[in-house]
């Protein structure tokens, strides 16, 4: 795994599509391990354990035991953050999946022997950013 990556990911979209996306664009690592409860007028998640996003090459998500919360009576735009972990960022299958759910991503990671790090912001269909800076290379 010579380009393995970990940041963070932040996912918008209507709350109806960023549930729909946590259902069923997300599959956990460890299905024993998962709650998914609504109730209060709140979607939640919670679970221990990681989830591999579905579509992609190695492209996975944790809460580490936090919950994830969406509301589901809000018409605005709703954002979740979790933790990334990948075998290096790939914009074209983020894209893919945020169209699929019409949501839009934003992943920042860092090479795990911090050679390089990664940008990539989709937003209403698009690949916006796509960015790999090498972090020892100074001069433009």
């Amino acid at each position: 795994m010579p380009n393995w990556v970990e940041g963070k990911i932040v996912i918008r979209g209507k709350n109806k599509n960023l549930i729909r996306f946590l259902s069923d664009g997300l599959v956990s690592l460890d299905p024993d391990d998962l709650e998914i409860k609504t109730g209060d007028g709140v979607y939640r998640i919670i679970t221990d354990n990681g989830f591999e996003i579905i579509g992609t090459t190695k492209h996975f998500v944790n809460i580490y035991g936090d919950i994830i919360e969406v509301p589901l009576d809000n018409d605005n735009d709703v954002v979740v953050s979790m933790s990334l972990e990948a075998d290096r960022i790939n914009a074209e299958e983020l894209l893919m999946i945020a169209k699929l759910f019409n949501i839009d991503f934003r992943a920042v990671a860092t090479h795990l022997k911090w050679e390089f790090t990664q940008h990539v912001l989709i937003m209403n269909g698009n690949i916006v950013k796509d960015e790999t800076i090498n972090i020892f290379q100074f001069n433009n």
